[in-house]
């Protein structure tokens, strides 16, 4: 089948792009040709893609290999859900103009219109609850194409939930789709919050994992204590909190460490932070943060990315020699590709993802605990989720893997839970029973047969009265 996967940010680098690039290899492996279309404006990723070959294009780039195509539109702009740094020229979606809109509309729907042209549609999939899932179902209702929207959880919280006129032009537009497809139970409750009519409708299909590509890494030495972050180098991630909440983590486990991988619009922040900690001067390193946290978001988001921090400063400025020390044991490695990646995890004793933003469903999760690495997060939203599931099924990390998501709590839950699991760590057992429980359900095969074969239509019939 010819399956088209309609993408509305860059290819790369965020958590839902690595999702979604990893579906649409899935998707060919499965024996599918897969379009993709996004709004990737990085040249240097573009022509750096691993076997793709670049060319530029009318409308921006396109990118060609086995059985998959990737055209990235940098003619259209991007409207995003929220306001971030990195995409400080786009238009949030609760602020475009109604002329705005239907010139976006146009121009994704042209889009469409001319690649079912050139090798006609037999699937569409389209990623986030936002304009692009209207865009969408119009063109597949008017084409008779099956088409499908997976839910990853930003679009719904930041662009649905505040835009009533959004979400009613979204809600026209699920009453009609093949099926609708949320990440994880925490991702289903919230679309059924905003669309109470299709409580039962909603369908759970998780991110698949690469199993050949992270594989169970062997015992790491016991003198080491290594902890890591992998993602988007910004205070949304919480990378800030981790760095301050390492101190007291390095207070009680001494052989403690801290590498850091990944690039993003913080980054030189963070590393700013760094200096500031290897200086022992907290004044700047809260200076850096306050600054940081007000470029390119509203006050709420700055004054949430600074709230966890609130107990901190005191105890930090009395210890300046304890800052010191942490920031001695910290580093920066920059961006890693996938395939690095996989490498990196092995060094890993613990892997902490300290998100202050809402995340559907965190891969770096599901890549950790498959090099049998133990990770850890908060208690909340789609990692809460999955994390719950995997303490369930390893009694001997039960209670140990979620840290507490309240802002007063956050970093010094977070250093309970540093400290628990470096001092007393899993058995190897566990490595192996936690790789067979990933196996036998984040496999990308049938997770990529599940999505395209479940159909909600006949169920939704009886909704869409309601809507």
């Amino acid at each position: 089948m010819h399956v088209c996967v309609i993408y509305g940010y860059g290819f790369n680098a965020s958590g839902s792009a690595i999702y979604n690039m990893n579906f649409v290899d899935a998707l060919r492996r499965e024996g599918h040709t897969v379009t993709m279309t996004c709004h990737e404006t990085r040249q240097e990723l573009l022509e750096g893609a691993p076997g793709l070959e670049a060319r530029r294009a009318v409308w921006g780039w396109e990118l060609t290999g086995d059985d998959v195509r990737i055209e990235s539109h940098v003619d259209i702009d991007i409207p995003v859900s929220y306001a971030r740094p990195e995409l400080a020229r786009a238009v949030v979606l609760s602020q475009m103009s109604a002329a705005d809109r239907q010139h976006y509309i146009r121009k994704m729907r042209a889009t469409l219109e001319r690649i079912h042209a050139e090798t006609p549609i037999d699937v569409l999939v389209v990623h986030h609850l936002s304009l692009l899932a209207m865009i969408v179902g119009d063109f597949a209702r008017a084409h008779g194409i099956a088409h499908h929207v997976i839910v990853h959880g930003t679009g719904l919280e930041y662009a649905i939930k505040p835009d009533e006129l959004l979400r009613e032009m979204v809600a026209r537009a699920l009453a009609q789709v093949s099926s609708i497809v949320a990440l994880n139970a925490d991702v289903e409750r919230r679309v059924v919050e905003q669309f109470p009519e299709l409580a039962g409708y909603v369908e759970i299909a998780p991110p698949g994992v690469d199993f050949a590509r992270f594989e169970r890494a062997s015992r790491r030495a016991s003198g080491r204590q290594a902890i890591g972050y992998v993602g988007r180098m910004t205070m949304d991630k919480g990378v800030h909190a981790l760095m301050a909440a390492f101190v007291q983590v390095v207070a009680r486990c001494p052989a403690a460490r801290l590498e850091l991988y990944g690039s993003g619009p913080d980054e030189s922040a963070l590393r700013a932070v760094h200096a500031a900690m290897l200086a022992g001067d907290v004044t700047e390193m809260r200076r850096q943060l306050e600054v940081t946290s007000r470029r390119g978001r509203t006050a709420h988001q700055a004054a949430s990315l600074m709230a966890p921090l609130d107990p901190c400063w005191e105890w930090l400025a009395a210890r300046p020699e304890h800052v010191q020390r942490a920031a001695r044991a910290i580093r920066f490695h920059g961006y890693v590709d996938q395939v690095a990646l996989a490498r990196c995890y092995g060094e890993l004793d613990l892997l902490v993802l300290p998100s202050i933003v809402a995340e559907a469903f965190p891969l770096v999760l599901l890549e950790a605990l498959a090099c049998g690495v133990p990770a850890i997060a908060s208690d909340r939203d789609g990692q809460g989720w999955f994390l719950e599931a995997v303490e369930g099924a390893m009694s001997e990390v039960s209670g140990r893997l979620r840290f507490a998501s309240h802002p007063r709590r956050r970093v010094d839950s977070m250093i309970q839970t540093c400290v628990s699991m470096l001092t007393h760590r899993p058995s190897e057992n566990f490595g192996r029973g936690v790789r067979e429980f990933l196996e036998a359900r984040y496999a990308w095969g049938p997770i990529t047969r599940s999505i395209l074969g479940t159909s909600t239509t006949t169920k939704l019939e009886g909704a869409r009265g309601a809507i």
